[in-house]
C-alpha cells in the first residue's frame, strides 16, 4: 500500500546538517542584505511609481514563462482599460491586468497579513486573479476529449491532471497536502522562510491544487514570501530571472519531482540533493535580479537615461522639466505646473494632457496632484534588458 499522499513530497525542509547548507545561508543572507538596499534614497519620492513598474515587469515574465507574450504597450493600455478589438489579445490583456491587481493587493494593501500566504492565502490569490477575468475564460479543454472543464476560483480541481510527466496527487488528497504545506511553511521566522521559499515553490506546483493557473498563484507566492522575510523584494522581480532560461527553471523544479536516490540522498520520498540545486537556483537567481535592479536603479543613471528618452520624443520633450520635477521631489500640484515648465496655463494643459497620454503622468482625479508613472513599454525602451528590445 503506498504511503500517504501528504507523506509523499517529504522533504518539506533541507537539513541543517546538510553538507551545503552553510553557503545556502551565506547566499540568503547576502540576498537579504543587497535587497535591503537595492534603491537609492534619491528616489524615495517615485518609490511608488518604480514597485508598479516592478510588477508589470513581474506579470510581463511570469505570463511568459506560462506561453503568453503581451507586448509591453499592450500591458500598459490594459492598466488604463485600453483594450485590443482582437479577442485573443484582449484576453491576455486581461489576464495581465488581473495578475497586476493580485501582486498589487499582496504588495499594497498587505492583503495576505490576516489570512497568510498559506492554503487561504493560496486559495485567495487564484480567486482574486480568476475573479478578475471575464467569464469565457473561466473554463480549459480537455486535451484528449476536447471537453471545456469549468475553472472555479479559489476553488481546488475535482479531477486528476498531468503536467508533463508528472502525476499530481489524486483530489481527494489535495487538502491534506495543502494542510501539510500550510503547517510547514506559514510560521517561520524570517532567516528560515527564505531558504525554505523554494521548496514551498516546488511542493505547491508539486500538488497542483487548482485546475489552472498553477504556476502563476506559484510565483505570486514565492514574491509573497520573500516580501515577508526581507525588504525591498518589490523592486525586483524573480520571475524576470525564472524567464532568462525558462527551460531550466522547468527542468529544475522537474528534477525535484524524482524519488531519493539513495541513502545519501535525504530521508524523505524524494530527491533532497534536487531540491538542494533547485534552492540554490533560487538564491543566486534572486540576487542577480536584485543586482540587475539596483544597477538600473542608479540615481545618476536612472534620471538621465529616463529624461533623455523623454526629450528625444518630440511629443514629450516639452515636459522634461515636469518630468525632472516628479523625478526628484515627488507629485506636484497642478497649480504649480504653469510655473515648473514656465508657460501659460492653457500651453501646460496642453503638456500635461501629452505626458498623461502617454502614461507618463497619472493622478488620481481630474484635480488631484500629478505623479509619476514609469509605463513597461518605457522601460523597454528606456532601460537595457529590463524587458527585451524584441518584446512581442
Amino acid at each position: 500500500m503506498p504511503p500517504p499522499a501528504e507523506t509523499q513530497m517529504e522533504p518539506m525542509f533541507i537539513r541543517d546538517d546538510h553538507s551545503d547548507m552553510d553557503s545556502l545561508r551565506d547566499l540568503a543572507w547576502r540576498l537579504g542584505q543587497e535587497s535591503a538596499s537595492i534603491a537609492s534614497p534619491q528616489l524615495s519620492e517615485i518609490q511608488g511609481a518604480l514597485a508598479k513598474l516592478v510588477r508589470a515587469m513581474n506579470c510581463y515574465y511570469s505570463n511568459l514563462i506560462e506561453g503568453h507574450n503581451t507586448l509591453p504597450i499592450e500591458i500598459d493600455r490594459a492598466l488604463k482599460n485600453q483594450f485590443e478589438y482582437d479577442p485573443g489579445q484582449r484576453d491576455l490583456q486581461e489576464e495581465t491586468k488581473a495578475h497586476i491587481e493580485v501582486q498589487r493587493w499582496i504588495d499594497e494593501d498587505d492583503g495576505l497579513a490576516e489570512i497568510g500566504f498559506g492554503a487561504a492565502g493560496v486559495c485567495e490569490i487564484h480567486r482574486r486573479f480568476y475573479g478578475a477575468l471575464p467569464h469565457h475564460l473561466h473554463f480549459m479543454r480537455d486535451s484528449q476529449t476536447e471537453q471545456r472543464i469549468p475553472i472555479v476560483p479559489g476553488a481546488y480541481r475535482q479531477r486528476e491532471v498531468s503536467v508533463g510527466r508528472h502525476i499530481p496527487v489524486a483530489p481527494d488528497d489535495i487538502d491534506r497536502c495543502m494542510n501539510r504545506w500550510d503547517d510547514c511553511y506559514t510560521n517561520l521566522p524570517d532567516w528560515k522562510l527564505v531558504l525554505a521559499t523554494a521548496t514551498a515553490h516546488h511542493r505547491l506546483v508539486w500538488i497542483h491544487p487548482m485546475l489552472d493557473g498553477n504556476g502563476r498563484v506559484a510565483r505570486l507566492i514565492t514574491h509573497a514570501m520573500l516580501k515577508k522575510s526581507m525588504r525591498g523584494v518589490n523592486l525586483w522581480s524573480v520571475s524576470r530571472g525564472f524567464a532568462q532560461d525558462r527551460n531550466r527553471y522547468k527542468a529544475l523544479l522537474a528534477s525535484c519531482d524524482h524519488p531519493r536516490r539513495g541513502d545519501r540522498d535525504g530521508r524523505g520520498q524524494l530527491s533532497e540533493s534536487s531540491l538542494v540545486e533547485f534552492t540554490r537556483y533560487l538564491l543566486e537567481t534572486a540576487l542577480d535580479q536584485v543586482q540587475f535592479m539596483t544597477h538600473t536603479l542608479r540615481t545618476d543613471t536612472f534620471t538621465r537615461d529616463f529624461l533623455g528618452w523623454v526629450r528625444s520624443n518630440d511629443k514629450l520633450a516639452k515636459g522634461d522639466k515636469l518630468i525632472e520635477h516628479v523625478i526628484l521631489y515627488g507629485p506636484i500640484e497642478r497649480g504649480s505646473v504653469p510655473e515648473v515648465l514656465g508657460m501659460p496655463d492653457r500651453s501646460a494643459r496642453r503638456v500635461v494632457n501629452e505626458l498623461s497620454k502617454s502614461f507618463l503622468l497619472e493622478s488620481d482625479s481630474t484635480k488631484a496632484p500629478l505623479r509619476l508613472n514609469i509605463p513597461l513599454h518605457a522601460a523597454q525602451a528606456v532601460f537595457p534588458g529590463m524587458v527585451p528590445d524584441n518584446a512581442g
